[in-house]
């Protein structure tokens, strides 16, 4: 089919190969643009090969190019599109539009294209020799991970009141429940729903990832309830994570007083008294204490946590007869004549009075709170309102200090190796999911060994992270302090306050206020 011709030269079209035959010599190859853009569906596909046989150095048909097509079919790789190339001029188009149409849907459906056909595209304005999508896969849609939410323990510490002054009496330190009470719940994975390509392969959606509902089997059962997994107590208690675990630990509630009635009291576990305790009995307890009488305690014996923090909401008269210590926290409104050990903070809210106080840190309302008299020792920081009183009472503050590039070392390692054991435990974790999705355990007594060992595995690195992580942020809250080691006092120190930073000894002999730190062998202070 010859697509055109002139003095010099036709074009002609066989198979759609175009060739050339040229019958006169002196065409200026230049003009030949002017030729294609009168012939669109041309596609020059051998420029050297024209230009010898316009110059004579070729003769008979000589193939220069090739014919589009009337509707060109544009695949995409991953056959998730699919573009028409319409090789016909706007005219055409204009006057032959449901023919047009019906040409690229034939020829649509002769390529393999036959999803996500766009109507309204092929049925709108056609641009000619442009190419526009026509077609469009979906692509699959994964599945949604299971969710997990569990029992929100209360924030263990005093809350800020909106005037800047520290509440002491709703500080919850116990959070009990009870038998039947909610303690978490998993919402299952779910299907994803799958897609496909403009040609019709299916595009398999992933399920969304499983995760464990880790719980003490003794302590919380699982149930199936409205299409989840719900997680209750089993007993009465006090909620705990342990092992990354959630708990029931023993909880002896005292509903009044510790008395001759009840007498001294050893628990292994959560002791909460809603009395107080009267002179001469003590309370011992693995994990915390909460003595809530507003009336405080008097001359005790012990009040001891082995493993937790102790909250006094009432304060403490001691008569230099009170012992209180904690392996973690003590949280009390106020202190006379006691003796406090803490191996973490000491949070006091008004006042100490001729007390003896030992923490790593040693926290005092800043607007209110006096350290008056006895021995105050911290590791790394004491922070309080003042320090004395006008009536110049001799008071000791003392802080041992640290070594800060010892501490960071330590802290680095240990941040290192707990981002290590996170990324041990999620693989594993991830291969305990495979068994639950995947295996029987009634059927192979030896997968379930192989599991249950896994399984202790998983519990035994969950426990070294979590005591890397109390201890990263014990380390990280040394690292807060000053220097090595600080004094901050926001409302005065009196005179007759001895502060030792170290070994440096400092007697304050008029009313100062501002921060004493110490670092290497100086003492430094940024007065307020």
């Amino acid at each position: 089919m010859i697509l055109y011709k002139n003095d010099f030269f036709a074009i002609i079209e066989k198979n759609s190969d175009v060739f050339i035959n040229v019958e006169r010599f002196g065409f200026d190859i230049r003009d030949f643009n002017e030729i294609l853009e009168l012939n669109p569906r041309v596609v020059l596909t051998g420029f050297l090969t024209l230009k010898r046989a316009l110059e004579g150095e070729s003769k008979g048909e000589i193939k220069i190019g090739k014919l589009r097509p009337e509707i060109e079919v544009i695949l995409a790789k991953d056959e998730m599109t699919c573009k028409v190339r319409v090789n016909y001029s706007l005219e055409h188009i204009c006057e032959n539009q449901k023919e047009v149409v019906t040409d690229i849907l034939m020829t649509l459906n002769k390529e393999g294209i036959k999803e996500g056909v766009i109507s309204e595209v092929i049925n709108g304005e056609i641009p000619p020799f442009e190419e526009f999508i026509v077609a469009k896969g979906l692509f699959p849609i994964n599945g949604e991970d299971a969710k997990l939410k569990y029992f929100e323990l209360s924030e263990r510490k005093p809350q800020l009141r909106k005037d800047g002054s520290t509440n002491y009496y709703d500080l919850n330190l116990i959070d009990v429940v009870y038998k039947g009470d909610w303690l978490g719940e998993k919402i299952p994975p779910t299907d994803g729903k799958d897609g496909i390509t403009v040609t019709g392969k299916k595009l398999v959606a992933k399920r969304g990832r499983d995760k464990l509902l880790r719980y003490d089997t003794k302590t919380v059962s699982a149930h199936e309830e409205d299409g989840k997994y719900v997680l209750k107590a089993l007993v009465d208690g006090a909620v705990v994570f342990k092992n990354g675990k959630i708990g029931v630990e023993n909880h002896l509630i005292i509903g009044g007083d510790v008395d001759y009635s009840i007498g001294n009291i050893d628990f292994d576990g959560f002791v909460t008294i809603h009395g107080t305790v009267k002179d001469g009995f003590s309370v011992t307890a693995k994990h915390d204490i909460s003595i809530l009488s507003n009336m405080g305690i008097g001359a005790t014996g012990k009040i001891s946590s082995t493993q937790g923090s102790i909250f006094i909401k009432g304060g403490v008269n001691g008569k230099f007869t009170t012992e209180i210590e904690a392996k973690k926290n003590v949280y009390i409104k106020y202190c006379n004549e006691t003796k406090i050990t803490a191996g973490g903070k000491i949070d006091i809210g008004y006042y100490s009075i001729d007390s003896d106080l030992k923490a790593e840190k040693i926290i005092v309302d800043k607007r209110i709170g006096r350290l008056i008299g006895g021995d105050i020792r911290a590791e790394s920081k004491i922070i309080t309102g003042a320090i004395g009183n006008k009536f110049e009472r001799k008071t000791n503050v003392s802080i041992d200090g640290f070594d800060r590039v010892s501490v960071k070392k330590e802290f680095e390692e240990i941040l290192k190796k707990y981002k290590s054991l996170i990324i041990d435990a999620e693989d594993l974790k991830a291969d305990l999911e495979i068994y639950d999705l995947n295996f029987s355990f009634n059927e192979d007594k030896n997968l379930f060994t192989d599991y249950s060992k896994q399984v202790e595995k998983y519990d035994e690195l969950i426990e070294e992270i979590a005591q890397l992580d109390e201890r990263r942020l014990v380390l990280q809250e040394i690292l807060r302090s000053r220097g090595e080691g600080q004094v901050s006092i926001s409302e005065g120190a009196y005179p007759k306050t001895y502060l030792k930073l170290k070994r440096i000894v400092k007697k304050i002999d008029t009313l100062v206020k501002g921060t004493f730190y110490i670092n290497g062998k100086d003492l430094f202070f940024d007065e307020e």
